[in-house]
């Protein structure tokens, strides 16, 4: 359970979100002639409380299966500015 939904109803809701942001693939991308792996972290600009970290790393998953995600803080810590949580 994720932000108080089962995964099933987050899966439907983040699947919606992506459909209505991109109906039609991810423009940018595909213009840009973008392929391939690629590597990212999630940054804290400032200092935070970790929230929505799950259901993020999950959007991730869900627009690319191959996609790998690891948390590296817990939903709910308190973080420095400048943490990899992500």
């Amino acid at each position: 359970m994720v932000c108080g939904l089962s995964d099933q109803a987050l899966d439907a809701f983040l699947l919606a979100a992506l459909r209505e942001d991109a109906p039609d693939g991810d423009r940018t991308t595909e213009a840009l002639r973008i392929s391939g792996r690629g590597r990212g972290s999630v940054l804290a600009k400032e200092a935070l409380v970790v929230c929505g970290l799950p259901a993020a790393l999950r959007t991730f998953r869900l627009a690319d299966p191959a996609c790998a995600t690891q948390a590296l803080a817990e939903e709910g810590a308190r973080v420095p500015q400048g943490s990899v949580v992500a």
